[in-house]
């Protein structure tokens, strides 16, 4: 017997934010849970379908998968992956359009859309290369260039970071630990709960279309520097954790943090805000408030540091 409440396709399910939402939809038992997977046979795909989501085998690079995959949906919500390996430019591009194209194809309803704000545009053109926040930017640009029903989300710093990504962190002793960055390691920036109260934003975003479509939200708890993100890991953890800012040189040899468009990204939000034209203000009175940085940890319990 087939249901009849609404379908919400989530792409990249069992990702930090797609997995937040794909469990806020099934709590919420308002909606079919679709999830698209590139292999219906992997690991993670049997997990959601024996939770009840509908897994359906579809590429987020072909746009005759995902008009297959769409077909019946009501909403969507997806964001776009920045893939370190993939050199084509616009590769997060791609993967925006094809969703839109397909979305506008299938008829759907609702459209939330994680995305990111120019840095361009925030520092007046000072700050061009943040690629991470600028090609999300260009995505939410072609959605409402379609006129596509759509709801965007801008999330902070992933609480997540600090406790399940033990390369957020470089050890330098026993039980001793520093979290680095490029940038003033006092420059605020909002955090998310990206694997839980963010995800129940989306299903209220989804569940209240006429407030919520057409509209752009941070999605945070508060905002946060990353000194005092570290303090309260040390806290937490009882072990020393501190916040550090690389030397260039330094930082040149970080995985992540050498990318010029990382740098960049962290120069602006020191000197500009991360998305100044959002206010917090607006989330709480729509979603509610999310939870603290010091509550989410006592929630999670452990910390992955690197051995």
């Amino acid at each position: 017997m087939s249901s009849t409440k609404p379908v919400i396709v989530v792409v990249a399910a069992t990702g930090k934010q797609g997995s937040g939402v794909v469990d806020a939809l099934l709590d919420s038992n308002k909606f079919v849970v679709r999830a698209l997977s590139r292999s219906i046979e992997s690991n993670a795909a049997k997990a959601l379908a024996a939770r009840g989501v509908e897994v359906v085998q579809a590429d987020i690079y072909s746009p005759t998968d995902l008009e297959g995959a769409f077909e019946g949906a009501y909403g969507i919500f997806f964001t776009t992956l920045f893939e370190m390996a993939n050199k084509a430019p616009d590769h997060e591009v791609i993967q925006g359009k094809n969703v839109a194209d397909a979305a506008q194809k299938a008829g759907v309803k609702h459209i939330v859309f994680s995305t990111l704000p120019s840095i361009r545009d925030i520092s007046g053109g000072k700050y061009k290369d943040a690629v991470i926040f600028e090609k999300k930017a260009e995505v939410t640009a072609y959605i409402k260039s379609l006129g596509l029903p759509a709801t965007f989300f801008n999330y902070g710093y992933f609480m997540t970071n600090t406790t399940r990504n033990p390369y957020s962190y470089r050890k330098v002793g026993v039980d001793s630990y520093e979290l680095p960055t490029t940038n003033s390691v006092d420059a605020k920036m909002p955090v998310t709960d990206a694997t839980g109260d963010a995800g129940c934003a989306v299903v209220k975003a989804f569940l209240n279309p006429a407030e919520t479509i057409g509209q752009e939200y941070l999605i945070a708890s508060g905002t946060l520097s990353l000194a005092e993100i570290a303090a309260e890991v040390a806290r937490h953890t009882g072990k020393n954790v501190r916040a550090v800012r690389l030397s260039p040189e330094e930082a040149a040899l970080h995985p992540f943090l050498r990318l010029p468009s990382i740098q960049e990204m962290n120069a602006s939000i020191a000197e500009f805000g991360y998305s100044p034209h959002l206010s917090l203000e607006s989330t709480i009175q729509t979603f509610g408030p999310e939870i603290t940085f010091a509550d989410f940890l006592a929630r999670e319990k452990d910390v992955a540091f690197p051995e």
